[in-house]
């Protein structure tokens, strides 16, 4: 009310209170089957592309213009590289274990036998390193494998010995490998795997007793790698044999795929095709593939600079799924116009998608609060604070029901 002495009136004063809803983000995880991906209070975003290239890189030209086989002793303090210019195995001391670039200067010892063979391929070794295995292989002359005694296990100074000479065969009613460049066997040696370039194939063999190419050896199978490798030239397996690796230049391109195999190092059984990462912008021709131990790193030997590289895989033995990233907790991409501090308060499980896009589940899901209670979907378990940090466990049951290589 106003006043001036004589008379009054009456003005309206309307005051608007303000307070802007906060903007909330999407947000994402990748983690495999049974495992568990946890977010901490403030954590950014944690990508880490999978493959990285460390930057390590050993030169062996010096001692080859031809690189086409790679190896490790069984503690990765020896490397050893096979050239099929020289015909010669090369043995390289690393001062620290599966790091190339503290590769000796020049190769310690090497073994060169040009008798027994005419141009050396790829190579590997029993588990001991008492058994060195090379391909010799002339095209359109012969194709070999060699299996050689050595008196002391992993080193090429001591007594190199050839003890079979053994001739490549073809699976039924299938073609001999005529142009095999790399090697690997199974865990037992009862299996040998041979990539073969001419046939586009990784070429399966059974040995009745392991690591012994004198006892009853027969090709058993074939896995065909033409649609997305025609010029296979190195094979690996992952630890457990449940992947296949296979590297090669052909017109799909200068690269390393990656196979997850139904039945652990069978070949013949269903594999399925799940991606590949790209090597050309290191070397044009990847001759050969290996990993170290807990297959954290992975190391290709490139035939064109002659040079080994290395890199760090962020899942141990997977070049294609990433478990582990994520986009940082669930507010830290939250906002707020009034600056106001935010908090989750409670959340649900809504829906999610099968293997083929679709719907997984009704939609009918659980929901919590923050900081007190589980929330449990379709494909695992969500366990979420106030602050923003959070777990997810993919340990649902129907997690088991995924195929290789799915993706959800």
């Amino acid at each position: 009310t106003l006043t001036d002495g004589t008379s009054t009136t009456t003005a309206t004063l309307t005051i608007t209170i303000n307070n802007n809803a906060p903007v909330a983000a999407n947000n994402t995880g990748t983690i495999l089957e049974d495992s568990t991906l946890t977010v901490n209070d403030g954590d950014g975003s944690n990508s880490s592309g999978g493959v990285t290239d460390d930057g390590q890189t050993a030169d062996i030209s010096n001692e080859e213009t031809s690189v086409t086989g790679l190896s490790f002793n069984s503690d990765g303090t020896k490397m050893f590289v096979s050239g099929g210019q020289s015909d010669t195995i090369h043995e390289y001391s690393l001062s620290t274990a599966f790091d190339v670039s503290t590769k000796s200067a020049t190769a310690d010892n090497s073994y060169s036998n040009s008798s027994n063979y005419d141009w050396t391929r790829g190579h590997t070794w029993n588990a001991d390193g008492t058994k060195l295995f090379v391909i010799d292989n002339e095209e359109g002359t012969h194709q070999k494998i060699l299996e050689y005694s050595v008196a002391t296990g992993f080193d090429l100074s001591s007594t190199v010995s050839l003890t079979t000479n053994y001739d490549l065969v073809a699976p039924s009613g299938g073609s001999i490998p005529t142009r095999p460049k790399g090697i690997t066997f199974n865990s037992d040696g009862t299996k040998m795997y041979i990539a073969d370039h001419q046939t586009d194939k990784i070429h399966q063999f059974t040995l009745s007793v392991g690591y012994n190419l004198a006892s009853t050896v027969a090709n058993s199978g074939t896995l065909d790698v033409s649609s997305q490798n025609d010029s296979p030239y190195g094979v690996e397996f992952s630890q457990d044999g449940s992947k296949v690796f296979v590297v090669g230049n052909g017109t799909q391109g200068d690269a390393v795929y990656q196979y997850t195999l139904d039945t652990a190092w069978d070949i013949t059984s269903t594999a399925t095709y799940n991606g590949s990462f790209d090597l050309s912008s290191q070397d044009t021709v990847p001759a050969d593939i290996r990993f170290n131990n807990d297959g954290t790193k992975m190391f290709i030997a490139g035939s064109t600079g002659n040079e080994i590289d290395e890199y760090t895989l962020s899942t141990p033995f997977e070049i294609v799924t990433i478990s582990g990233n994520h986009d940082g907790d669930v507010l830290v991409d939250d906002s707020d116009a009034d600056s106001d501090a935010l908090s989750v308060t409670t959340y649900s499980h809504t829906s999610a998608t099968n293997e083929s896009g679709g719907s997984a589940s009704s939609g009918t899901g659980s929901s919590g609060t923050a900081g007190s209670d589980a929330v449990t979907g379709y494909y695992g378990t969500l366990t979420l604070a106030a602050n923003g940090s959070y777990t997810y466990a993919a340990t649902a049951t129907v997690t088991d029901a995924l195929d290789p290589g799915d993706v959800v």
